[in-house]
């Protein structure tokens, strides 16, 4: 079997004793032998010849670069800013008795009144019976005033300082002034007309405010008092009116001529009427009436 294998795999070779001549070390073989040597060599030297030489470049001296430190970033700190708010030139009380607080900031100071916090309506009623004790007490001190008060008055202002009320009075305002010794202007929604209440006429040195009326029927304060003689200019642009209830004087006061000046000023005056005094008197107090 195994010479069968050996058949098919293997296939059988005869090798002469002129089949391994060349491969003997012969004096003919040695001869070739050099000369494939021969040609080996100069082959080498012909490779070497066509070789480009390469130039051994000197090692640099290689210095370690230092480079320049980034600058140290000094932090400086903004100094603290400290906000001031400008004050306050006027002040819109948010109680539903704008007039009342507003005389209150005036004679206790804005300061006062934001302190109160939520306790607005035990504080006017505090003020309110604090005022009555001293027209209680003090009825004739109505007689230094602007404006002429009579006894009846009086009783109503005390009902209304000692009882609930929505809104204060014009009148109960009087009140107020007389007891704290301050006076007040109260200006129309147009900011044409006022309304003067003085404590004490004859007491020049009271500090006088300004309240203004806004459209909606609310006021607001001016916060610091008015002096001369920014007084007088102030009320240069402006017509003072009798009372609350009657802007003019009676009719026997004016001449024909100042009431059309008046009517011609707040444009109520037709040229082409010819007027009786009268009604000119009448027209004019419907225009600068306070509302």
């Amino acid at each position: 079997m195994s010479s069968y294998c050996n058949s098919i795999f293997f296939s059988a070779k005869n090798v002469t004793i002129d089949d391994l001549q060349q491969h003997m070390l012969t004096t003919e073989n040695k001869g070739k032998e050099q000369l494939v040597n021969d040609k080996e060599e100069q082959y080498m030297e012909l490779v070497k010849e066509e070789k480009p030489e390469i130039e051994c470049i000197p090692e640099i001296e290689s210095n370690p670069i230092i480079l320049d430190p980034e600058p140290v970033k000094q932090t400086v700190s903004n100094p603290v800013k400290t906000i001031v708010s400008e004050p306050l030139s006027t002040v819109s009380p948010t109680q539903h008795d704008t007039l009342f607080w507003c005389i209150y900031i005036a004679v206790f100071g804005h300061n006062d009144y934001l302190e109160i916090s939520r306790n607005y309506g035990v504080k006017e009623l505090e003020i309110k019976k604090q005022v009555a004790d001293f027209i209680q007490k003090n009825p004739t001190s109505f007689k230094h005033t602007n404006h002429k008060v009579t006894k009846v008055a009086i009783q109503e202002i005390l009902s209304e300082l000692l009882t609930s009320q929505k809104e204060t009075s014009n009148i109960c305002l009087l009140a107020m002034i007389v007891k704290y010794n301050i006076n007040i202007l109260l200006v129309d929604p147009t900011n044409r007309f006022y309304l003067e209440y003085y404590s004490n006429i004859d007491m020049k040195e009271n500090q006088t405010y300004v309240i203004q009326k806004n459209t909606f029927g609310k006021y607001n304060l001016q916060i610091e008092p008015i002096y001369e003689p920014e007084l007088t200019t102030w009320k240069s642009s402006k017509l003072p009116l009798v009372s609350y209830i009657k802007p003019l004087h009676a009719i026997s006061t004016y001449k024909l001529q100042e009431l059309v000046e008046l009517a011609k000023k707040y444009g109520i005056y037709d040229a082409a009427k010819k007027y009786k005094k009268a009604d000119l008197y009448n027209d004019v107090c419907d225009v600068i009436r306070w509302r």
